[in-house]
């Protein structure tokens, strides 16, 4: 495969059947690009990015930009936290003259036309992208290497595949961890953690904090309180077949474990665990406290007690994106500058009646 440096503008040229001119204005995103044809425009950006030919994010001021429109995208699930945020990104940016367009992205599906419907979406000339969900399992860096050489993009969270890039990183083990230090100063020694699996870097996150947690508080870490779905061979995304797993998880932490505190890995799986124990007749907080993941208003306060959460920090992630992004659209940082300087939020307890 050719590498990076053997590749020449007058070749790129060539092999898409346009005139150098045309593969300069396109790569340099001048003004003048706005004449060349998308579809001239996403052939120049393919093969430019198929020899990895830098793609440059000159900022081009208000005045010539197309729109002031920003892509968000985010992949197809079913996380509250998502759909919290992109509102969330949406009332913010509007407020400094910034229109959205979502778009969702199947990375679970196996569609051998996924590639080319992304390509589709960055056709369209937008000032910029903020990308808030962009790994699966499946394609864990498909995403990532698309938006490598567009013009401005950010992420939240490191995307894989690439080299470095502007993104906002959550630290999800800190709520945990704050989480952890409350239950045992309410006396807690036998604190559970409740997962639908640890392959994704949320997981992964809210699992070291948990240790944090209890290596903090000199308690061991055991493995059975560890509690996870995929380990039972269920796979169960947020809200769906939770009457088969949160009945599971609950038998195995209250019945044979004896815990006496659970982390959820979200919300609804928090309020679901509590109305598990209701049935079993376990008293919350007084037997068995519950933690949520997530501060989801609804899930918490329409739970009895009201549920207890770590927040995901999610004003200030947004704040941090939608500060990335227009510095990037107004010229004030290059994305190098940025991607040199990623921004960590912290997640953070929010102590209530089920604790």
């Amino acid at each position: 495969m050719t590498k990076r440096g053997q590749i020449t503008q007058k070749q790129i040229a060539l092999e898409t059947g346009v005139t150098q001119g045309i593969v300069s204005a396109v790569l340099r995103n001048s003004p003048a690009c706005d004449r060349v044809r998308d579809e001239t425009r996403r052939r120049i950006l393919e093969t430019a990015r198929k020899y990895h030919y830098p793609i440059s994010h000159t900022f081009r001021d208000g005045k010539r930009l197309k729109n002031n429109i920003i892509g968000i995208i985010i992949k197809t699930e079913r996380s509250q936290f998502y759909q919290d945020l992109i509102f969330l990104l949406n009332e913010e940016l509007e407020k400094i003259n910034y229109r959205t367009i979502i778009s969702r992205v199947d990375l679970e599906a196996q569609d051998p036309e996924l590639g080319s419907f992304i390509d589709r979406i960055l056709d369209y000339n937008y000032a910029g992208v903020i990308s808030i969900g962009h790994f699966s399992p499946r394609y864990p860096d498909l995403l990532p290497k698309k938006l490598e050489f567009y013009h401005n993009a950010v992420f939240l969270n490191t995307p894989r595949g690439i080299g470095d890039a502007p993104c906002v990183r959550i630290d999800y083990g800190a709520g945990v961890r704050e989480a952890v230090d409350y239950l045992v100063k309410k006396g807690r020694k036998r604190i559970a953690l409740c997962i639908n699996d640890i392959s994704c870097d949320a997981t992964k996150g809210r699992f070291a904090g948990y240790c944090a947690g209890l290596a903090g508080n000199g308690l061991p870490v055991l493995p059975e309180l560890c509690w996870s779905a995929e380990d039972y061979g269920m796979r169960a995304w947020e809200g769906e077949v939770l009457d088969r797993i949160l009945p599971q998880a609950a038998h195995v932490l209250i019945r044979e474990q004896k815990v006496d505190a659970i982390i959820a890995g979200n919300d609804l799986w928090g309020v679901g665990l509590i109305h598990q124990l209701h049935r079993m007749r376990v008293k919350v907080p007084q037997d068995v406290s519950v933690v949520g993941y997530g501060d989801f208003e609804y899930c918490c306060w329409s739970s009895t007690p009201q549920l207890a959460s770590i927040n995901h920090g999610n004003r200030q992630i947004a704040a941090e994106l939608i500060r990335m992004i227009d510095d990037l659209i107004r010229g004030v940082r290059t994305r190098e500058e940025i991607a040199a300087a990623p921004v960590d939020v912290k997640s953070y307890f929010l102590p209530r009646a089920s604790a």
